[in-house]
């Protein structure tokens, strides 16, 4: 088909918005099947998985002191711990 023609360009038009259409269709799929089934069933990490790795030393890092590890796992409720398991963690310290 030549680029050319009132007709043949409106025939490329259509198959060029309907080949859009589809593309857009793809992407937004499959970015809301990232947002819906990957994000969302990721658990929430573990704050004593956390809490460990941050107090106590590593190859590639020093040991967080007590009062900073717990200052950032409570920066992070609601962002990357469930505000209800950062709660009881407090509980569990508190004690």
């Amino acid at each position: 088909m030549a680029w050319h023609g009132p007709r043949g360009t409106r025939q490329q038009r259509a198959w060029l918005l309907l080949g859009l259409a589809f593309l857009s269709f793809f992407v937004a799929d499959n970015i809301w099947f990232y947002l819906v089934e990957v994000a969302h069933a990721r658990p929430f990490p573990s704050v004593a998985d956390v809490f460990d790795a941050l107090t106590h030393k590593r190859v590639y890092k020093q040991a967080w002191p007590l009062a900073e590890a717990v200052a950032e796992i409570q920066r992070q409720k609601g962002r990357q711990f469930d505000p209800r398991l950062v709660e009881a963690f407090e509980r569990v310290l508190g004690s």
